[in-house]
């Protein structure tokens, strides 16, 4: 969040990416998800697959 809120108050990307030690992709992926969804938008989505999605039932089951 401390990085959107750089950009919020009208830092440049380029500088965002140096002062956070992030790149410029990462910092554009969370501006664009913050002016989409808000506050909460850039935390972290779970990754993989869903629960039980990866499971495989036998014949007998």
């Amino acid at each position: 969040m401390p990085a959107v809120s750089a950009l919020v108050e009208g830092r440049d990307r380029a500088e965002v990416a140096a002062l956070f030690r992030m790149s410029v992709r990462v910092v554009d992926n969370w501006w664009v998800r913050w002016q989409a969804g808000g506050r909460d938008a850039p935390l972290s989505r779970p990754r993989g697959r869903r629960t039980g999605e990866h499971q495989v039932l036998y014949e007998a089951e």
